[in-house]
């Protein structure tokens, strides 16, 4: 098990107790009343069902819900009451969420790197605060962000400055460039996107975007023209024959009256 999971299953482990427990019946309760009663019918892709934390339980709410008619009160003790097969859908409940949950946590970590750490704009000015608690938020992460930002206002910041802010470092930053290189870097235009890309590398990640590609395709097919419309209307013709066109046995098909040899 890696820190990163290790982590998060501390962080679930504490969510899940009874106040957990009984929010997430709660907002399943509220769902499956909008939705006829029925929690199959509960769309887990849109609205606050999609979120993570919820959509994992639908398993156990349905399980509680068939064997007791008392979901009001959730308590450590309802908890310990619990069928031993209702138990186990509740643990296979909580590992899907510390599935996801890591899933998640790694997809802001590569979001984190690719735009923040392998930018050479960011070379000195990128802080990583790490804290595992919420008691040590306001001194590991508000008190040095505000000492930083201060100091970066002010244009008095120095790296003596570093020293009252126990040792903060630098994050790490790759493919180091000079000042003069990275202004004279190219700007790119993306007109599909809306969007001003500097230097090759990024364009060349942009263009490559999921992103870019649907939306290039999309212009693409409304500059197209519509080749299934219906053929235009042909034009109106007058068609004029003589009063012999009243005798149909007479006429022949341009009109003109048939004179018989008798």
């Amino acid at each position: 098990m890696t820190e990163l999971e290790r982590l998060v299953v501390k962080r679930i482990d504490e969510m899940l107790n009874a106040d957990g427990i009984r929010e997430i019946i709660h907002i399943w309760q509220r769902c499956t009343a909008a939705n006829g009663g029925d929690p199959d019918k509960v769309e887990t892709e849109h609205g606050v069902m999609q979120s993570i934390g919820y959509k994992e339980f639908k398993s156990f709410f349905k399980a509680v819900e068939d064997e007791t008619s008392d979901l009001k009160i959730v308590t450590q003790e309802w908890l310990d009451q619990l069928s031993v097969d209702v138990k186990k859908i509740l643990d296979d409940c909580r590992k899907e969420l510390i599935l996801h949950t890591v899933q998640y946590a790694k997809k802001q970590l590569r979001w984190i790197k690719n735009r923040f750490t392998n930018e050479p704009l960011l070379k000195g000015r990128l802080y990583h605060f790490e804290f595992k608690s919420a008691v040590e938020y306001p001194k590991v992460v508000l008190e040095r962000s505000k000492f930083v930002l201060e100091r970066l206002i002010a244009s008095n910041y120095s790296i003596e400055d570093e020293k009252l802010l126990l040792e903060i470092t630098p994050f790490p930053i790759a493919n180091e460039e000079s000042s003069t290189k990275l202004l004279s870097r190219k700007v790119f235009t993306c007109e599909a996107c809306s969007k001003h890309i500097m230097g090759e590398e990024l364009w060349r990640v942009h263009t490559k975007s999921k992103k870019h590609i649907k939306r290039v395709a999309k212009l693409k097919r409304q500059q197209k023209p519509n080749t299934t419309a219906p053929p235009p209307a042909a034009p109106p013709c007058l068609l004029y024959t003589s009063d012999a066109a009243d005798d149909l046995l007479c006429v022949d098909l341009g009109g003109r009256r048939i004179i018989k040899k008798k």
